[in-house]
């Protein structure tokens, strides 16, 4: 029956969405927040039980098959078309995010708590990948309910934020382009060559047509789904260096990306990313319900962090910009494309240049990728840190 609130839960925010998608609350309250903060509401006014078993066997099962659909359905091969400087600088901003966050940690960490390099580490995953990439890390690594909420409050306040920033010095493109004496071929070279990728999104009605190609997806989520789940209880055995989770979390990533290559040609990369998406949607809803708001005095401190660490990102990226001269619209997508999202990275593209919109989402489609790896190992170096 939990699973079921939670699924209806979901499809009724997508609906009402997809009604009033141009509504001021949208705009600064995602779809993701609403799945997270609604049910931490139901579970505090008694609708849902705060624990209750069923909780970890929505993360165990559906967070591989959540995986394994997001990234079976990345376009790897038009991710590398997109030239050097659009990967240099996507480097750039993830080397950042991964080695400011411990370096800031070394001075926080009077005034943190002793947890705090594991929802850190989460908020890592979200910057270098996205939203499942960072629920993929809390589960490897088990972040406290209490200090995870802090960090989806901090990561959404940074991301809508920093995107606010980046669209303000759209305006500046030009100039700073001028005075970085900004390599043009490479904004010409992408345009030339533009992939053939069409945005998916799980907010568009399902047809009957496609209901087959859903049943086919979850199908296939399930099953590789299951064989991490089982692969990692076996490594997790005889690889005691890292749990079962976490061993499951990175065999489901090798799979979807393995997939991604290998292409499943019974079922459309849009359907796969839609399905993978709802079962996201879903599984943020099943996390949101157990949340713990305890430690939420302590977010003013974690908020200050976020700020420094972005800036600390966005100095890498003046930098490497600086020496590789790469034009202010690969930067700034970039940097949306760590910090934000698919979505917030295509609307920072396209306020740049209108016609190679494309350019920010298969950045955060390459962050995707590699997040979940570099959030873990993040996580593990800040440990060490603290």
């Amino acid at each position: 029956m939990i699973l079921l609130f939670f699924i209806f839960l979901v499809g009724f925010i997508l609906f009402v969405h997809r009604k009033f998608r141009r509504h001021p609350v949208f705009k600064y309250l995602p779809v993701p927040l609403w799945c997270y903060f609604l049910p931490m509401f139901a579970s505090g006014m008694g609708i849902i039980p705060r624990e209750n078993a069923v909780y970890p066997a929505i993360s165990t099962h559906l967070l591989p098959a959540c995986l394994i659909l997001l990234l079976a359905g990345a376009h790897l091969k038009n991710v590398w078309k997109l030239g050097p400087a659009a990967l240099i600088s996507m480097a750039a901003g993830s080397q950042a995010i991964f080695t400011g966050g411990p370096l800031l940690l070394f001075f926080f960490k009077p005034y943190l708590p002793e947890n705090a390099w594991m929802g850190l580490g989460a908020l890592a995953a979200s910057w270098t990948g996205g939203s499942a990439n960072m629920l993929a890390v809390k589960e490897a690594i088990g972040v406290p309910e209490s200090l995870f909420s802090i960090l989806v409050i901090v990561d959404s306040v940074m991301a809508y934020a920093w995107m606010a920033c980046v669209m303000e010095m759209s305006s500046w493109q030009e100039s700073f382009d001028r005075w970085n004496r900004a390599d043009k071929k490479w904004l010409y070279s992408v345009g030339g060559g533009e992939p053939e990728y069409i945005v998916g999104s799980v907010e568009e009605p399902f047809g009957k047509k496609i209901i087959f190609k859903i049943l086919i997806s979850i199908l296939i989520a399930f099953v590789f789904g299951e064989l991490s789940v089982l692969l990692g209880a076996w490594l997790g055995q005889s690889a005691r260096m890292l749990n079962q989770t976490t061993w499951a979390v990175l065999s489901a990533t090798a799979m979807g990306i393995a997939l991604s290559i290998k292409r499943v040609r019974a079922v459309d990369d849009t359907t796969m990313e839609r399905t993978g998406f709802f079962l996201l949607y879903v599984l943020i809803a099943s996390v949101g319900a157990r949340a713990d708001l305890s430690g939420i005095f302590q977010t003013p401190l974690f908020l200050l962090f976020g700020f420094l660490w972005v800036a600390w990102m966005a100095f890498v990226l003046f930098c490497v910009g600086k020496i590789f001269r790469i034009p202010l619209f690969f930067l700034a997508t970039a940097s949306q494309a760590n910090v934000g999202g698919p979505a917030t990275a295509t609307m920072v593209a396209g306020v740049y240049q209108p016609h190679l919109s494309f350019v920010g989402l298969l950045l955060a489609v390459l962050g995707n990728i590699f997040g979940t790896y570099l959030g873990i190992a993040a996580s593990y170096l800040m440990r060490w840190v603290q």
